[in-house]
């Protein structure tokens, strides 16, 4: 994604006030950002696109993923016990 995407992301940052923004904020705070956004309401597939044309190392990214991890199982739990529930 980060091959295929970054020439588009360095547009949008030219064009867009607001990416601009978000991409140096996500450039200079590297782990602490990336870890504030995982447990942000922003959805995950969603970071992930921006950490990747921010140029976001794989290392950082990790660790917040794996940091983060409890909060995508949470959102799986309930979903699975909230669809056993209408099966019965």
């Amino acid at each position: 994604f980060r091959h295929f995407c970054m020439p588009r992301g360095h547009k949008l940052e030219r064009t867009s006030i607001k990416y601009a923004c978000l991409a140096h904020v996500v450039r200079q705070g590297d782990f602490k950002i990336v870890l504030i956004m995982r447990f942000s309401a922003i959805p995950s597939h969603f970071t992930t696109a921006i950490f990747s044309t921010c140029g976001v190392r794989i290392v950082p990214f990790c660790l917040a993923a794996i940091l983060s991890l409890p909060k995508q199982l949470i959102a799986v739990y309930l979903g699975t016990t909230l669809g056993s529930l209408g099966d019965e």
